[in-house]
Order: structure tokens, then C-alpha cells, then sequence
């Protein structure tokens, strides 16, 4: 139920997704499996992207209760929240307690995105770097799929706007054939964003407005609100 969810979510069904999660976790109390947690993990994670930022906390500290480690999403929701700081944080001290690179890789996209907000750009391009070498290591077309997205982010805040979008524009094409609308739509605002950067203000505006369009229909309203922002 947990992986149906999972699968469910990258597939854009994210009502159906959260009713998963939420299947699993009574199904898990009911046997009284130590695995609740990342049932309940699944669920604050579709809360959090829906914008239901105090329900997701609540259910990311649930899920802490029954012995699951809440990261990345808590540390994810801090930053949705504007608490910075603290979300850098909450990344690093994961980051150190994890020494396997699949664990690790479960954090390092988040990683490169949190330090990029708070504006360290030398070590969100120091954890893309590492994301690198884990996909290189295991054949993946959902790793490579991130790490061209977060090398995309990383080239734009450092400046390179060009560079971005051929990192951007390959993420782009991995995303759509993973049918991963969401992700299709976060790699659209950095490419619109990049095209903004190199004087594009055509390409700019359509890339948000699909954008724009794919959140309202997810119900991704935190997303949504930012690009209404661009």
C-alpha cells in the first residue's frame, strides 16, 4: 500500500495516493507493525506538497513517534515555511547520520535545494556532485532524471543560465517519460526561469503558464502560489 502510494504520487494521483497512505498506516496499527512510521511519512509528504503545512507537521512528528526518521520532508517543510535556518539544519545533521549512498541519495535532492535557498551555492553543488556519483554508480532513470533537474538549479543560481537548461531540458525529457507530472512542472519553472535569464520573456512566460497549469491541476497550491509570484 505504502509503494502503491509512492507510485501513485510520481504519477500525479495524489488523492488517491494520500488514501493509500492512510489505508497502510490504520492496516499497520492494526498489526501492530513498527513500520507505521513510513506510512505515516507518505502521508505528510503529500500534505506538505498540497500546502497543508500544519497537518503535515503533525503527521511528520506521528511518524517521528513511531520511530521513522522524518527527513527530508521535515526538513523540506521548514523551508516551505520560510524557517531556513532551520531546515539547513535539520539536512546537515541527517546527512552526517547517513553513511550508505542510496540512504544518502534519499536526502541529497533536498539537500542542493535547501542550501540553494539559503543561498550556499558551493555546497548545493557539493551534494549534487555526490548525487552524481551515486547515479553513476547505479543505473537509475529516476536518479538521472534528479540529477540533471538539481544540476540545472545549481548552474542557474551560480549564473549559467545556458548550462542550466541543457541540464534542465534533459531532466525535462526524463520526467516525461517517468510520467511524473509533477516533476515535469518543477523542471518548466527553472527552465522558465532560465529563459528569463537569457532575455526570453516568450519561452519564459509559456514554460510558467504550463507550469502554472500542471500545479492548479495537482493541487500543488504552494507551487502554484510561487509561480503566480514569477
Amino acid at each position: 500500500l505504502v509503494h502503491r502510494a509512492e507510485i501513485l504520487q510520481l504519477g500525479g494521483s495524489w488523492e488517491d495516493a494520500l488514501e493509500e497512505a492512510r489505508l497502510a498506516g490504520q492496516r499497520f496499527v492494526e498489526t501492530n507493525s513498527p513500520t507505521v512510521g513510513l506510512a505515516l511519512y507518505r502521508e505528510a509528504e503529500l500534505l506538505r506538497l498540497r500546502g497543508e503545512l500544519d497537518r503535515a507537521e503533525d503527521v511528520y512528528r506521528a511518524a517521528s513517534r513511531a520511530g521513522w526518521e522524518p527527513q527530508p520532508g521535515l526538513a523540506q517543510l521548514r523551508l516551505a515555511q520560510g524557517r531556513v535556518d532551520v531546515a539547513t539544519a535539520a539536512i546537515r545533521r541527517a546527512l552526517v547520520e547517513r553513511s550508505d549512498p542510496l540512504r544518502r541519495a534519499e536526502l541529497l535532492p533536498a539537500a542542493v535545494e535547501i542550501m540553494l535557498a539559503a543561498g550556499d551555492t558551493g555546497e548545493a553543488g557539493a551534494a549534487c556532485d555526490e548525487l552524481g556519483r551515486v547515479a553513476e554508480r547505479y543505473s537509475s532513470a529516476m536518479l538521472d532524471a534528479i540529477v540533471a533537474y538539481e544540476r540545472g538549479g545549481v548552474e542557474l543560481a551560480a549564473g549559467d543560465a545556458t548550462r542550466a537548461l541543457e541540464h534542465l531540458r534533459r531532466a525535462l525529457d526524463a520526467w516525461r517519460a517517468l510520467e511524473a507530472p509533477y516533476e515535469v512542472a518543477r523542471t518548466r519553472v527553472l527552465i522558465g526561469q532560465a529563459c528569463r535569464a537569457l532575455d526570453d520573456s516568450d519561452a519564459c512566460t509559456l514554460e510558467l503558464e504550463a507550469a502554472l497549469a500542471d500545479f492548479v491541476r495537482l493541487g500543488a497550491l504552494p507551487d502554484a502560489a510561487r509561480v503566480e509570484a514569477l
